[in-house]
């Protein structure tokens, strides 16, 4: 089973997010948990040890880039998600997996 965190302060993305992972791999076995607060997520990940993180960046209370901060030995992929382009260039190499600009396309996923 492939444990996933999804975080975004929009609830309608994170649905969507969820859809979208379920019909991008149907024979896959996914555990998801999707988080709207960055305090939520933080403990689910801590418990959850999860396989892949889907993180937004901009969100109301915390910054997701800083908010990975919390995590300096991650053992987890990490992928951004932002309706905003301009973060993809400031991704630091090794800090994620990947960026994906919301809406995600099951291409992409």
């Amino acid at each position: 089973m492939i444990e996933i965190v999804l975080i975004d302060d929009d609830n309608a993305a994170l649905a969507a997010l969820e859809r979208k992972i379920k019909r991008s791999r149907p024979n896959e076995d996914f555990n998801i948990t999707k988080c709207s607060s960055t305090a939520i997520a933080s403990n689910i990940i801590s418990e959850n040890n999860p396989d892949i993180v889907f993180l937004d960046i901009q969100m109301l209370e915390t910054n997701g880039i800083n908010f990975m901060n919390d995590f300096p030995d991650k053992n987890f992929d990490l992928v951004f998600t932002s309706i905003h382009n301009e973060y993809g260039i400031k991704m630091d190499e090794g800090s994620s997996l990947d960026y994906i600009l919301k809406p995600t396309s099951l291409d992409e996923l």
